[in-house]
């Protein structure tokens, strides 16, 4: 393409302004790609009593974020499941890759199709926020639930470690939003911190 375009009239400036957009639509690609592709946009938490799900309650989801199966893991954007919590407190979300097209554009690869999951601890929560998540022109009331993720060692030179991930689970209805929040809201885990309305924390 540069090549051709070496013999249009001013043609390093053709060049240097298709490197600048190329460069540009990269750029804009990882910053999205980091993101996930969502936008999350907290709104003020609202106020709720902490109430148990009953265990074989399953609210239905879209969620965003980091999951895994057997010995593979991968992050996913918008994926179909739902949310439980077991009768150990222990929180799940289960979600689905369809054989076929991949949000309209694309095909997923064979080793994704399938079932991924998240599992997490009441006590692996760090932050919760309330508000909007966006995909597109699709927007969904949604949690961001922050939560600590355990790595093993893996080697030498990969010690065991523990890093904070984001999973974005976007609901039908505020009512669902609701159920999950108050459920994750049960073991009195998190907190306001410094008069902050939009999230609760662990404290420190």
């Amino acid at each position: 393409l540069l090549w051709g375009v070496g013999h249009l009239p001013g043609h390093w400036w053709v060049a240097a302004l298709l490197i600048l957009l190329w460069a540009g639509s990269l750029g804009i690609y990882l910053y999205w790609r980091q993101r996930d592709f969502v936008r999350f946009t907290p709104t003020i938490f609202p106020q709720l009593q902490p109430q148990r799900l009953d265990p074989a309650d399953k609210i239905p989801l879209f969620a965003t974020g980091y999951f895994t199966v057997e010995n593979k893991d991968r992050r996913f954007t918008w994926l179909p499941g739902f949310f439980r919590t077991f009768a150990t407190r222990e929180h799940a979300l289960m979600c689905y890759v369809e054989p076929g097209s991949q949000i309209g554009i694309g095909h997923w690869a064979d080793d994704e199709v399938g079932l991924w999951y998240l599992f997490f601890q009441p006590s692996d929560m760090a932050v919760l926020a309330w508000g909007e998540l966006r995909f597109g022109k699709i927007s969904y009331p949604a949690l961001a639930i922050t939560y600590q993720r355990h790595i093993p060692k893996r080697g030498r030179f990969q010690p065991e470690r523990t890093v904070h991930e984001t999973v974005y689970v976007a609901v039908a209805t505020v009512d669902d939003g609701n159920r999950i929040m108050a459920n994750l809201l049960y073991e009195d885990i998190l907190q306001p911190k410094n008069g902050d309305r939009h999230q609760l924390v662990r404290p420190e």
